[in-house]
């Protein structure tokens, strides 16, 4: 049996105290799906985009557009070709905010009302610890400190979650800033009990990055690990990105 995407899955619960629609599933599953629901296919639009692509990044893709779309049209928006910019940056409709996360094994898209959400940014990772020889690449050395003092298979989860952290922070913040942004620009502070459920985190710009001075914070981020995936996300509500 062919599953149906998910709007209760682990991103969902992770932002549930938000206005932020999100649909989840397997990005292996979108053959069955598209086989079974004429509607689960991309536009030729977007097929042209991905027509080169190995089969995991076409299905990752495709994934990612049918559950924006599923998304979003719990705020009532039909269906439509979701493209992306010259910097694969999705061109979301007229009054969406959203973002799409994706690894192997696991896709999600969330949305919300840009009215009410400025920025929004999502990651998922897989829950297994990170590569030790990246620490030193994601990690700043006050974050290097801190999970130092955690037993090794713990301090790999958290290393993961710090890299999670960012990549949510840059993915809110980029589509406005246009900048690229080091991992060593950004601190995470995670909240205590953070290597366990869900809990917070808070991160601070290091350097200028646009608009936003050195040591301009964004808060707060969510972060859930449990036995299979690492997800995070920050929503931003309106008016949270003016100056100070």
């Amino acid at each position: 049996m062919c599953p149906e995407p998910a709007i209760d899955g682990p991103l969902a619960r992770l932002l549930r105290a938000h206005p932020v629609y999100v649909a989840e599933m397997d990005p292996r599953q979108v053959g069955a799906l598209a086989a079974r629901s004429p509607a689960a296919a991309l536009f030729p639009e977007e097929a042209q985009s991905v027509a080169r692509a190995v089969e995991s990044r076409r299905q990752q893709f495709t994934a990612g557009r049918l559950l924006a779309r599923q998304a979003w049209q719990r705020l009532g928006l039909a269906p439509q070709p979701l493209l992306s910019d010259e910097q694969r940056v999705p061109r979301w409709p007229a009054g969406i905010v959203g973002s799409i996360t994706h690894t192997h094994g696991w896709c999600a898209a969330a949305v919300a009302r840009a009215e009410q959400i400025v920025a929004l940014g999502t990651d998922v990772e897989a829950a297994t610890p990170l590569d030790t020889e990246l620490w030193p690449r994601i990690c700043r050395p006050e974050e290097l400190r801190v999970l130092a003092t955690y037993p090794a298979p713990r301090a790999g989860l958290l290393a993961k979650a710090l890299f999670s952290a960012k990549e949510s922070i840059y993915k809110a913040l980029y589509p406005s800033v246009r900048i690229f942004l080091d991992f060593q620009a950004m601190h995470i502070e995670l909240a205590p009990g953070a290597d366990a459920g869900e809990s917070e985190w808070r991160a601070q710009l290091q350097v200028a990055w646009g608009p936003f001075e050195p040591g301009r914070q964004f808060a707060p981020g969510r972060l859930g690990i449990d036995r299979e995936w690492i997800v995070s996300g920050i929503v931003l509500p309106s008016g949270a990105l003016s100056a100070g």
